[in-house]
């Protein structure tokens, strides 16, 4: 929708796009939180709050990504498959989608990291996840210093791994690009 060349197809995603890009993400957990019951009446349990806001706000990244990377193949690519007669459903499913994929892979192992690293943000709603428990064991055990860095290193556990399988399919997908 945000590649349309009508405005009034592209102005309803562009505002979602533009809202959730450029405020922050502790800002929409809070929001959520504790706007809408107040002002609309709609209530969600903290871990159901943390994950719509979280959607919402990497869902508004993805957005640009796809944009981005099927704004990248070549008109050149599309205007050949559409003089071999594809229609346009087929330009985008066997042309233009496998092109793009290709361009999206790096974008989108970069933002599976940042939010894996963003989940700590629905600590200040409640939600019980890896910081808010280690917050709570450095506490009993006078030992903040020894859990930050257990924490630092579970999610290095994690992500590393996440960096490698991204520069992995990145390398091996896009050398030819």
């Amino acid at each position: 929708m945000l590649n349309s060349k009508k405005w009034f197809v592209r102005f309803f995603p562009r505002i979602y796009v533009e809202i959730f890009r450029l405020t922050p993400a502790i800002l929409q957990i809070v929001f959520i939180f504790l706007i809408l019951p107040l002002q609309f009446g709609i209530r969600f349990n903290n871990l159901t709050t943390g994950i719509i806001a979280l959607s919402l706000n990497y869902g508004a990244f993805s957005a640009v990504i796809f944009q981005a990377g099927i704004g990248g193949v070549s008109k050149g690519q599309i205007e050949a498959a559409q003089a071999l007669g594809m229609r346009r459903l087929q330009v985008m499913r066997r042309v233009v989608l496998p092109q793009a994929v290709q361009k999206m892979l790096s974008p989108f192992g970069s933002m599976l990291i940042y939010l894996n690293k963003d989940t700590s943000l629905v600590s200040v709603i409640g939600v019980t996840e890896l910081f808010n428990v280690a917050q709570s064991v450095g506490a009993r055990l006078y030992r903040n210093i020894e859990i930050l860095i257990f924490i630092g290193a579970l999610y290095l556990v994690v992500n590393i791994p996440l960096a490698w399988i991204s520069e992995h399919l990145n390398k091996k997908y896009n050398s030819n690009l």
